[in-house]
């Protein structure tokens, strides 16, 4: 997946053993599914939003948890293409398309030293 110009937020993970630099983070794509028959599934501008995980929130349509101080937000353009460089930990992604319209929020496990790829999908009636 290429990087987006100045769509990183930059989070240096430290790795215990040789005390060098290492990045982990998402990357991924903001999709818009759904519409009348036959349907369409594309890739769809947008903002992702990053917050910790708190155990609540996982497949709901959701714009943000109030009481939870998000991580990271990036804008995301029209191909969906995204990428947050994130320290290791679990985290709860949520999206909203251009238009306000909520995507399903994903849990994702992020790894040291790794990229976690993920697909965020706004349905559409």
């Amino acid at each position: 997946m290429r990087r987006l110009v100045g769509a990183s937020v930059a989070l240096a993970v430290l790795t215990a053993c040789s005390g060098k630099a290492t990045l982990s983070g998402v990357e991924g794509v903001l999709r818009q599914v759904g519409g009348p028959a036959p349907g369409f599934d594309r890739p769809t501008a947008g903002t992702v939003t990053v917050y910790p995980d708190t155990g609540e929130g996982d497949g709901w349509l959701i714009v943000e948890l109030p009481s939870v101080e998000p991580v990271a937000k990036l804008g995301v353009n029209s191909t969906g293409e995204f990428h947050m460089d994130l320290p290791s930990g679990t985290y709860l992604l949520t999206a909203v398309f251009v238009g306000g319209y909520p995507c399903g929020a994903q849990r994702v496990e992020v790894e040291a030293g790794q990229y976690t790829e993920v697909t965020v999908t706004c349905p559409v009636e």
